[in-house]
Formats: structure tokens, sequence, C-alpha cells
């Protein structure tokens, strides 16, 4: 009777109801211009609480575009029906039917003995190493299966974490185990009917396919995978989700505060998406997306309005259900009156804060506040002007949250707030559950750059003979143009050093009213940390350098870049085909700068304006060439090693491949303050100058890697930080230093250098990484959490696959 009781009231709540045409055009209007633009092909649900508000179907339900799509139309919902497998495995531990730390092969028997080792728990977080399935059509549950029991784990269990969709068929295997039933047998009793899931089904064999799914999907008959719904009944089932219809409350809770071996800290635990809380803790949107492989799903939930979002496509352009998505967000925040619920304060700014949503450039966004302070351009000049330092903060989604953590970017000159939309968004995102997570903009860069570039009118002549000392010649007079520009800009070249710019930092700490900050840098960013562990170690809580560049290293010394390319010649002879193609690199290229020397090659270069100009090609232009290509062991280094070979044949297609990358112009010099004026003043050392140049004439790359420096050493008077700056450092902070093995601009040994005044020092070295190794493996993110967790990590050393160079 219970039952009957609870389906009666679904059954109410989700009565027909006739949304308001008025607020049905504004949506339409809204979104018109995105879906006729990106060619949506779908349908959307938009409801409050447990009250659909609008809904509208768009395009077709076949290939042919013949059937009109209507709201009774399957959609394959892809990751966002892992959910369905997470809620049943929750369901029977609320029943106490199992237990999350219940080993797998206690319900699934015939598997290999790391089954003894697996955890429902470790299958429901994607950390028990099963590897990827291998799909091909219609592909049945016992297929997968058998994939199960031949697997390979790719780490230990709870080690690591890879996301599979074999984890997902091992819940529905526990759930058939467990309850005698079919998987798709027990989801539609004990989910799809519940929440008055009417129209969805879990489709367990192939001649049970409904005419009504939507072309586009990819066939499988999978225990766990195989799910199509409506979007409707997908909110049905999102609202069934929070109202304890089908978990309890307090189950949910379970899935916070974020998969943390994921390195995504705003990733739900247990398959459920991604989450965002405010700074009290409390949560205030959940969002998970999917794809099967043109079916595209996207469910969004409001928690402060109530408003959830429901978008199904067939397009198989995933991008325009986040724009449309954003569109409508906007028009329900107008006119939708939520159903009355606790209140929630707003997140807090501090002082000259704006609240802002923050978007990456994959699209994927976070509540964020915008910040500014104002600091002395240069604090030795009572009279000095202010500059404004811009950041973006990223709130803690933790109620006692540690000191806030700001990112110094690299080289200098980069910009922190990009960088927190590039490629590392979801490392700032997953640093979250500790602290407040700052990109920051330092002076001279990005958003805190009020100082125009400097065009010099110094050209490098295209097809003029060239040598290290003669461009060294010309730069110099570049800067002493653009030294007198910034000085009648109103800019003191002076104010931009490395210890100003550590200054700001803690200059933001007191803005931030905040006792201590840690630091998180990479290469540069790593130096201006240090000189911040000298300035004031007692305001900083933990320090993480990658590819770290010390005090007295802003020029790398020539003989570390030759033990670079005889590392990258040991990767090369652990793959045979690359090495019977590279067999000698080093020498190979000394052949082929000894026969530019001899003779130059004569090449057209294509200019700005869309013509072609001569461009004599020497050695010094593959010596600077080789200079950018070697930061990071990938497609970059694989042209370089092609382009050597093409040469050493006698051959230019490779050459001029490369020189349409635009390395080489015939423009004027252009300098920027902040990177040129932070190197010339951090210097060079008496003693290390010395060895530069010794190295320097039978070096690869000559003193090319880190040109114009020295080569700009004391062009501007009484700038440089003097010899105590250089010093090496003595601290007992907290710090983690990430090395990578085939890093090509700041070497191990001078890294290893860097830090050995570091007392309470981890190190975590990445074997085969390059420079930019953040990104390079999960365990890199999981040394970073346990460090800011923990202050140490039990991770000494990471293991890549061999680089193949982009072959």
């Amino acid at each position: 009777m219970k039952f009957l009781l609870l389906l009666l009231h679904v059954a109410v709540l989700f009565l027909p109801v006739q949304a308001d045409e008025t607020k049905g055009d504004k949506y339409w209007r809204a979104i018109e211009k995105a879906v006729k633009e990106s060619g949506f092909n779908g349908t959307i649900v938009i409801g409050n609480k447990t009250q659909v508000i609008w809904q509208k179907s768009i395009g077709y339900a076949d290939a042919d575009r013949i059937i009109p799509l209507t709201a009774k139309h399957l959609f394959s919902p892809g990751s966002v029906g892992k959910e369905f497998t997470t809620v049943s495995i929750m369901q029977l531990a609320a029943n106490n039917s199992l237990e999350y730390q219940d080993k797998i092969s206690k319900y699934i028997h015939g598997l290999p003995s790391w089954a003894n080792n697996i955890t429902i728990e470790h299958i429901l977080t994607h950390t028990s190493g099963l590897p990827d399935v291998v799909w091909k059509q219609h592909i049945r549950t016992a297929d997968a299966v058998q994939q199960i029991k031949q697997a390979q784990l790719a780490f230990e269990p709870g080690a690591g974490y890879k996301y599979t969709n074999l984890n997902v068929v091992v819940r529905a295997l526990i759930v058939e185990s467990m309850t005698g039933q079919r998987y798709s047998d027990y989801v539609a009793k004990s989910i799809f009917n519940v929440a008055g899931m009417t129209d969805s089904f879990h489709q367990a064999e192939k001649e049970l396919a409904s005419k009504a799914i939507v072309s586009g999907d990819f066939p499988t008959n999978i225990a766990g995978l195989t799910i199509y719904v409506t979007p409707l009944d997908l909110f049905k089932f999102e609202s069934a989700l929070w109202n304890g219809s089908l978990i309890d409350a307090e189950q949910l809770k379970r899935v916070l505060p974020g998969d943390i071996l994921s390195g995504k800290g705003n990733r739900a635990y247990f398959d459920f998406g991604n989450f965002s809380l405010d700074d009290k803790g409390r949560l205030v949107s959940w969002q998970h997306d999917g794809s099967n492989p043109s079916h595209h799903t996207l469910k969004h939930h409001d928690f402060i309005t109530g408003n959830v979002f429901i978008l199904m496509s067939s397009d198989g352009n995933k991008s325009t259900l986040y724009k449309i998505l954003n569109e409508l967000k906007i028009v329900a925040s107008k006119y939708i009156q939520p159903i009355p619920s606790e209140p929630n304060e707003a997140m807090q700014p501090t002082a000259n804060e704006t609240a802002i949503t923050f978007t990456a450039d994959s699209g994927k966004s976070t509540e964020a506040y915008a910040g500014s302070f104002q600091v002395a351009e240069n604090r030795n000049k009572p009279d000095s002007r202010q500059l404004t330092i811009h950041y973006v903060r990223f709130p803690a989604l933790t109620d006692k949250p540690a000191a806030p953590i700001v990112y110094l970017a690299g080289g200098p000159g980069g910009s922190g707030i990009s960088t927190a939309k590039g490629r590392r968004f979801e490392l700032f995102m997953a640093l979250r559950q500790h602290a407040d997570v700052i990109a920051l903009d330092q002076r001279g860069t990005g958003l805190s750059d009020d100082v125009a570039p400097c065009q010099s009118s110094q050209v490098m002549d295209t097809t003029a003979a060239w040598d290290e000392q003669k461009l060294t010649a010309l730069h110099q007079q570049a800067l002493v143009e653009c030294t007198a520009f910034w000085q009648a800009e109103g800019a003191d070249i002076y104010g931009y050093t490395t210890v100003q710019n550590a200054l700001d930092i803690d200059d933001l700490r007191k803005h931030l009213q905040a006792e201590k900050v840690s630091l998180w840098g990479i290469s540069y960013g790593s130096h201006l940390a240090l000189a911040a562990i000298k300035l004031f170690a007692g305001n900083l809580d933990k320090v993480i350098l990658a590819s770290a560049e010390g005090l007295d290293q802003t020029v790398k010394l020539p003989r570390h870049t030759d033990e670079y390319f005889a590392a990258l010649q040991r990767v090369i002879e652990m793959q045979p085909a690359l090495n019977a193609r590279y067999p000698d690199f080093a020498n190979m290229m000394r052949r082929v700068q000894q026969k530019l020397e001899q003779a130059p090659i004569k090449v057209k270069l294509a200019t700005d304006d869309g013509q072609q100009t001569d461009f004599l090609f020497q050695k010094l232009h593959l010596q600077l060439l080789s200079s950018m290509l070697i930061a990071d062991p990938n497609r970059s280094v694989g042209l370089l090693l092609e382009l050597y070979r093409s040469l050493d044949q006698g051959e230019t297609d490779m050459l001029q491949f490369a020189l349409k990358r635009g390395f080489f112009s015939n423009q004027p010099i252009t300098m920027r303050i902040m990177p040129t004026v932070m190197d010339i003043a951090s210097g060079i050392s008496n003693n290390r100058l010395q060895q530069f140049k010794q190295q320097n004439a039978g070096a690869l790359l000559g003193g090319i890697l880190n040109f114009p420096m020295p080569h700009l050493l004391g062009q501007v008077p009484a700038l440089d930080l003097g010899a105590d700056f250089r010093q090496p450092l003595n601290s007992e902070v907290p710090t983690l230093l990430l090395s990578g093995t085939l890093d090509g601009r700041t070497y191990l040994p001078e890294q290893i250098e860097a830090v050995m005044g570091l007392t309470q020092l981890n190190h975590v070295v990445v074997e085969h990484a390059g420079h930019n190794l953040f990104m390079a493996s999960p365990q890199v993110e999981t040394a970073i959490l346990q460090f800011f967790a923990k202050g140490k990590t039990d991770i000494k050393h990471i293991t890549l696959p061999l680089p193949d160079f982009g072959f």
C-alpha cells in the first residue's frame, strides 16, 4: 500500500502543466539564434522542483529527417545514465544488502585474483584500475564480462584514477547478483516506476530496441549502460533523486566533497557529474553531461532557484547544449518564481571583488570573484605611481579552508588568469577542496599590464649573415630604444623586478586578510616563489614548485642542454623504429649546423602581408628554432627531429613547413616591459657567467637557449638585484618540487640544486615528462592534493609512457 501511495504521489506531481505561452516565447527567442546557427536537433525541458515549466522538441527523430521529433522520443543519456547504476548500489547499501568496502569477488565469481582487492567503492569512483571497454556494435553484457575477466589492471586498486565503463558494468552485475533479478528489471521496478518514468527503459537485448529511439546512438546491449530515456523522464528522475523518493538525502551527501583521485575537486563521488558549493559549503548547483556518440545530454540543477534544465540532442554538437543552457538560465532567473525553500546566503566578496561566471576555454564555467588591489610600481620611490594588480578568486569548497593558494605563472610574462582558462582549469577546481585558489596576473602581465609594448626600429634582416654576437648587438640597441620608450610612457623600469613582484604577493595576502598564503608556481613562477620564501617565509603556509628555476638560474648552463639531448637519445634508443631513424641525434645536429655554417640555405619566407621574401637560413636560426621546440617531449620535439634529419639529407620541405609556423619574421623587434626587465634584473652570478662562457662555444645550442640573456646583462644601469638576491636560500616552509626528466627548459640537475636549502622538501620525479607537467598524469594531481592536505605526499616517482614525439 505504501508503494502504491508513492506511485500516486509521483503521478500527481507530474500532471501535465500548461506552460505560460508568453514565457515560452521568451525561452524560444533566447535560444532561437543558437539553435538555428548550430543545427540543434533535440528536446529541452525546463522545470522548477517537480513542476514542468517549458518543453520543446526541435528537429527530427530519424536520419532521413522525415519523422518530427516529439517529447516521447528516446535518447541515450551516455554518462548521465551511469547515475542509475550508482543509485541502484546506493539503494542496496541503504537496505544493508551490501557495504561499499565489500570486495567485488563477494558478488561476482570467476574473476582474476585482483577482484579480491577491488571494493565496491573503487568501482563507484573509477579507482579500480580496470581498462577501457573495447567497443563493437551491439556489444552484449557477455562480451563485456569476458573483457573484465581478461583485464589487466592499469594500477593497484585505489592508487589511481581511470574513467571506464567496465566499472559501470560491474555495478550492474553486483545488483544482479545481490537481487537475483536482471539489472533491467531491477532498474525498471526500483527507479523508473518509483520516479514515474513511464517512457524510459533499459535495453537488455537487441530485439527489444524501441522504434522511438532517435537515430545517432551507438547500439549496445550491456547491463548498466544501455539506457534510453526521454528528457521529461530524466527531469522526473532528477526530481525524485532530490526529494527522497529514490534514496535518502543523507545518502547523497556521500558524493561530496569530491572525487579526489580524479584530480577534479568539483567532480562528485560515485559518477554524479560536477557540483559547486558556496563558501559555506552548501550546494549551489549540480551538473552532468554525457554522449553516445551523436546523442548528447546536459542536466543542470540550480539549488538556489530550484530550476532544472534537461537538454538532449542527436546532432553531435555538445557545445551547443552549453550555449543554450546559459541563455535559458538567464531567462529562467527572470520569469520562473521558485518554489519557496530554505534561504541560502550568497558567497561574500572581499574588498574590490565582483562576482563573475568564469568560463574556461573548454566551455566549462564556475562562479568566482574578479578582484584587484593597488601597489606601488617602485616601492623604493615615495612618489611612485600606483599599479592595479588583478586576480580571479575561486572560493574554497570547504567550510574550513586552509591558506589561500596563489598560482604564479611562468614566463616571465604569463597570465595566471589565462592559465586558469586553459588545460589546468580542472586542477584549479580540484584545489578548491582545500582553500581559495587565486589566479594572479602578476604586474606587467594580463589584466595587470598597463604598459604598452615597445616596437623598436631594429629588424633582423632575413637576407643578412648572422651570428650570436651580431644578434646580441641588435637586441642591445632595441633595449636602448625601448627603455627610453617606457620611460616616456611614464613607467618605472626599476619596478619590474622579481623582488617587487614577490612583494605584491604579500600585499595580496594582506588584501585577502589572510594570515598566510600558499604558493603554486611553475618555471619563472617557481623563481618568484623562491624569492617570496627568501623575503617573507613566515607568511607562507606551503609552496609547490614545478620545473623549478633557482634564484641564480635565469640563465641555464649549455652543458645541461647537451645532457638533455643525451637523455632524449636514450629514450629514442628504447624504441627501435625511432632509433633506426635517429641513431645519433647529437652528431646529426652538429653535422647539420656545420653544413649551414659553410652553406646557408636560401628559402622563401611568408610575410605578415601575405607576400614572400627571401630568407637566408643559417646555423643561428636553427639554434634559435631548436631552443623553442624542446620544452616538452611532444610533437614539437618530433618536428625538431625530423627537421634535422631532412636537412641532413639535403631536403628543405620540412624546413618550409617549420617556417610557416611563424618562428621568424621581417618585423621590428618588439619588447614587453615585464619579461624583458625581470630577467635582466634577476641576472647571473659572476661564477655562473664564467661557466656559461666556458661551455658556450662547443655546446649544441651555444648560448641561445635563454636568449637574450645573458646578452642584455648590465645594459640597464643599477637594475641588477645583486649577489644577495641570488644566494642560496634556507627555509623550513613545506615545499613540493615536481620535475620532469625530459624538461628541455629547466633541467633536473639544476632544479635539485635550486631547492637544496629547503629542509621540508618533497620531490616527485616524473619520468618522461617535460616542462609543462601539471596535466601529464593523474598522479601529479594526486601528489599535489595530498601535499596540500597533509604537507607531504607518499608519491616519489611517476613513470609516463615513452613519448613517441607524434610518430
